[in-house]
């Protein structure tokens, strides 16, 4: 019995550390989750000066005209829509965040071609 409670405590402590780090409507990984990212980033790039790493800061052009015009419910199916997009656009290991309302960034890591975050962009 104790171990069941054990383990629906962890449930749950592992389901509210997910809430706390990713946005409610697309799943993604939220600002929080991103800074603690970056700042490991940061720090490996400090100890490895050789290691590339690119953060794309992307805002969807004229999403306010989608909410007023069509309303907050289509808004928001546009904005799953455009995550999921853009997570057709990277790799597996890159991290594309919902920083707010209509802005988003991704973090591209350990890549070898310098025109990676160009073409990551571009396909974007």
């Amino acid at each position: 019995e104790l171990r069941e409670q054990i383990q629906a405590r962890e449930a749950i402590q592992a389901q509210l550390e997910h809430q706390v780090l990713h946005d409610a409507l697309t799943g993604l990984p939220n600002r929080g989750y991103l800074r603690d990212r970056l700042q490991r980033v940061l720090g490996r790039a400090r100890r490895h000066p050789g290691q590339e790493f690119a953060l794309l800061y992307l805002d969807v052009d004229r999403f306010k005209v989608i909410n007023d015009s069509l309303g907050h419910s289509a808004g928001d199916a546009v904005l799953v829509e455009v995550a999921q997009r853009f997570l057709g656009c990277v790799r597996e290991n890159d991290v594309v965040a919902r920083l707010s309302g209509d802005e988003f960034a991704i973090l591209l890591e350990d890549y070898v071609d310098p025109d990676t975050p160009t073409l990551v962009a571009q396909r974007i």
